[in-house]
C-alpha cells in the first residue's frame, strides 16, 4: 500500500479505517508506523546538518514557541521554514516532504542511517501464510474479506464473509495474522467459524510465502563522528545539551 498511499493521505483519510474495505494491505498504511519512521529519519537529517547540535525536538520547541503559545496555526510552508531555520544547511527538507510525506517515494534508509554509522540489511526467509485476508473494525468480529483461490484455506472450505470466533481453541479478538507470526509453515491450525447462523470447525495447514526480514546493523567502518551522532541520537540528546544533561 505504501506505493499507493502517501503518509499525508494516510493521515487525511484515517476516518475511513472504520470501513472493512479500507483495512486491506494493498489499500492503506499506518500513519502511526510510517510517521514514526519518518520522524527518526528527519531527526538524523537535522543532526547531520548541524553536527549533532540540534535534533527534531528543536523543531517541536520552535513550533511550540512560534505557534502554539501564540494561538496560531501553521501551514506546510511554515513547517518547512521551521525545519530550514533549525538546520539551514544539509538536507533539502522541501524535497524530503515532497518525496516521503506528500509523495510515495521509497524511504532512503541507506542515506539517513549512514549518518549514524548504521545500515539496513535484508535476507529472504520463508514465512507462514494463512491463505486469506481478514479484517476487524474496532471491537467488532473478525471477518474474512477474501480467500486465496486453490490455497489450503479455500480447499478446507473457508469462505469470504465467514466470522472467525476461535483459533486453535482460543477466542479470536485480534487479526489471526498476529497469532501466526513466528510460526513455521505447514503447521496445522483450527478455526471455529460462524456462517449463516451455523458454527463450523475448519482445519488446514499454513502455507509458506517468501518475505524479507530486515535488520539495522552497525557499519564496521563507521567514523568517530558517525558514532558520536549515533550515541546522541539513541540517547535523545544533542551536543548542546549533552554537558548539561538535559533531554
Amino acid at each position: 500500500a505504501r506505493a499507493a498511499q502517501s503518509l499525508e493521505d494516510a493521515g487525511r483519510e484515517t476516518w475511513l479505517d472504520k470501513y472493512p474495505d479500507y483495512q486491506r494491505p494493498e489499500r492503506s498504511i499506518s500513519y502511526y508506523h510510517k510517521g514514526m519512521i519518518v520522524g527518526f529519519l528527519l531527526d538524523l537529517a537535522i543532526r547531520q546538518a548541524t553536527g549533532s547540535a540540534r535534533g527534531l525536538d528543536d523543531v517541536f520547541r520552535r513550533l511550540d514557541e512560534d505557534f502554539a503559545k501564540r494561538g496560531r496555526f501553521f501551514t506546510r510552508e511554515d513547517l518547512i521554514r521551521v525545519f530550514l531555520n533549525v538546520a539551514p544547511s544539509g538536507c533539502d527538507f522541501r524535497k524530503f516532504f515532497d518525496d516521503y510525506i506528500t509523495g510515495r517515494r521509497e524511504l532512503d534508509y541507506d542515506t539517513y542511517l549512514s549518518y549514524a554509522g548504521l545500515k539496513l540489511t535484508g535476507r529472504e526467509i520463508e514465512g507462514p501464510s494463512l491463505g486469506f485476508l481478514a479484517t476487524r473494525n474496532f471491537d467488532g468480529p473478525v471477518i474474512i474479506q477474501s480467500v486465496v483461490e486453490s490455497g489450503n484455506a479455500a480447499k478446507a472450505g473457508m469462505e469470504a464473509g465467514d466470522v472467525l470466533l476461535e483459533m486453535n481453541g482460543k477466542p479470536l479478538r485480534s487479526l489471526p495474522e498476529e497469532r501466526v507470526l513466528g510460526s513455521k509453515p505447514h503447521r496445522e491450525i483450527r478455526f471455529l467459524v460462524r456462517r449463516d447462523g451455523r458454527e463450523l470447525t475448519i482445519r488446514f495447514r499454513l502455507e509458506s510465502r517468501p518475505r524479507t526480514a530486515y535488520h539495522i546493523e552497525e557499519m564496521k567502518d563507521a567514523s568517530q563522528e558517525q558514532r558520536r551522532l549515533r550515541d546522541f541520537w539513541l540517547k535523545g540528546i544533542t551536543a548542546a545539551t549533552a554537558g548539561a544533561g538535559k533531554p
